[in-house]
């Protein structure tokens, strides 16, 4: 039986996209619903949600770390058969460059684990907290600029999503803000709309799409891309 091919580097790079993409809002979302006294299990399935997100996140970007280090270690291999006047020296140039590509790999994998742990930690701590909302609005309209080519396929995914499940243009345009982790009350200003209008909306599309809220509307995407993160190594 053939095997299917593992994921290539640009599939891990989409992958961690994906998760970076939905962890942002889910984590404004947690300190929201946490402000507003939602139900503690909602508030626990959406800190499971952001742990998800942010462990997938640290899986792809390790899964990338180890991509660069097999191609740093092949271009050693290379240089010491072009450059070793006999086939000991180039023996030990090609050992060098593998120990020192593997750590540097093993360097790289455990700052971007940890960097992702303590990322998901504070996300949870952060229950209740203010957030500094023009410092996110900000960070995220870099991160959108500096990935808006990649995040073209995954929106374009996204939104026959929403069109297969029958919205209308108006409850389109909510879920998409939805997404993007504006509160009820942002939605009904960027609409230009009461904040009830806005919150009916919302639950509207919450009712097409047989979600309970905001947090499983981003998990159901988050799901259909964590096989991506499980398929074969």
């Amino acid at each position: 039986m053939t095997e299917s091919p593992a994921p290539t580097n640009d599939g891990w790079r989409w992958a961690a996209l994906a998760f970076a993409v939905l962890a942002v809002p889910l984590s404004f979302d947690m300190a929201e619903d946490a402000g507003e006294g939602v139900p503690l299990r909602h508030l626990i399935f959406e800190c499971f949600s952001v742990f998800v997100a942010a462990s997938g996140l640290g899986f792809a970007m390790w899964k990338l770390a180890a991509g660069r280090a097999r191609a740093r270690t092949a271009a050693a291999h290379a240089e010491a058969r072009a450059s070793s006047s006999s086939a000991e020296t180039a023996t030990a140039h090609a050992a060098a460059a593998v120990a020192s590509a593997e750590a540097a790999a093993a360097r790289e994998a455990a700052f971007s684990a940890q960097a992702e742990a303590e990322a998901a930690r504070r996300a949870a701590v952060a229950l209740g907290s203010e957030l500094d909302a023009e410092r996110l609005r900000a960070d995220t309209e870099a991160f959108r600029a500096n990935t808006r080519p990649a995040t073209t396929a995954i929106s374009a995914a996204i939104g026959a999503q929403l069109l297969a499940w029958g919205l209308t243009p108006a409850e389109l345009e909510v879920a998409r803000l939805l997404l993007l982790g504006l509160s009820h009350k942002e939605i009904a200003s960027a609409r230009e709309t009461s904040e009830r209008t806005a919150r009916d909306q919302a639950q509207a599309v919450y009712k097409k799409a047989a979600v309970a809220g905001r947090a499983e509307l981003a998990a159901f995407f988050l799901e259909d891309l964590l096989p991506v993160v499980g398929g074969p190594a």
